[in-house]
């Protein structure tokens, strides 16, 4: 079996050749005589993947509510809407509706399935280095340092984690297993990149209705130092975040009742 899985031999494994059932099938095959337990220890790893699963799932809908919020994505009045307990609804939705129909073609295509792996595990370090890139070149004489910060370490530690950046990309932008066949083992994590990238530059740059000709950067919906949201003075104003009362914003407004601090405190831990 482990032979079949390494791809040396031509005999079908118990567990169908998936590496991880059959590992666990085979340790219990050989200590109780058969699988059934490694089958039943399975459940442990997948329902770790499970639960990663719901928390991408909460990030990810987070991100595009936030998005919306700035009016940054299409649909942006639909994604920002709330329910009455101040949940994006829609926007978990839609990202759960979104990454279904991304993950249909894996189905019964393994390359899709690779490709979407690779691709997110890429897009991820990408978008954590990017603010680093930006902290030790571009940015550099506009930062403003907090409490703490690395003074001139920046630079070094920052310049590394930009070139394993530019590593992980590279490595899994490689196919699985040579020689190369592009029906069977191309990585097309590279070639779903650079299509992504061209999109988001087109939707940004399209002559006279790109997000450059609108897009004018986050909406600042509360100011910590006057205890309001738009600008306002009154911390009486409805402060839930339910009610930030810009009607563009799609959010409805909410029942009385609370009292100023509380609801500051709801706007404080939604945004953070």
């Amino acid at each position: 079996d482990r032979l079949y899985i390494l791809g040396e031999s031509d005999a079908v494994p118990a567990a169908g050749g998936d590496p991880v059932p059959q590992i666990f099938w085979d340790a219990f095959v050989q200590r109780r005589g058969n699988g059934f337990g490694g089958m039943v220890l399975l459940m442990i790893p997948l329902g770790g993947v499970f639960f990663c699963s719901l928390s991408t799932l909460t990030y990810v809908a987070r991100i595009m509510f936030a998005y919306s919020r700035d009016k940054a994505v299409p649909g942006s009045a639909l994604w920002v809407k709330l329910d009455s307990s101040a949940c994006p609804v829609a926007a978990i939705w839609g990202a759960a509706i979104f990454a279904f129909i991304l993950a249909i073609p894996s189905v019964w295509n393994e390359l899709a399935f690779t490709a979407i792996i690779s691709l997110s595990t890429i897009a991820l370090n990408i978008a954590y280095v990017l603010p680093t890139l930006a902290r030790i070149t571009v940015g550099r004489h506009r930062f403003k340092p907090g409490p703490w910060h690395l003074g001139n370490w920046v630079y070094p530690i920052g310049t590394i984690a930009t070139i394993y950046m530019v590593f992980i990309v590279v490595v899994f932008s490689l196919p699985t297993e040579y020689p190369v066949d592009p029906n069977k083992n191309l990585n097309y994590a590279g070639v779903t990149l650079g299509a992504t990238l061209a999109v988001s530059l087109i939707y940004y740059f399209f002559p006279f209705i790109g997000a450059y000709a609108w897009f004018k950067g986050p909406v600042h919906t509360y100011t910590p130092s006057s205890g309001s949201l738009h600008g306002t003075d009154t911390p009486d104003n409805s402060t839930h975040p339910q009610n930030l009362s810009d009607p563009s914003l799609g959010l409805d407004k909410e029942k009385e009742g609370h009292t100023a601090a509380g609801k500051q405190a709801s706007v404080v831990s939604l945004h953070m």
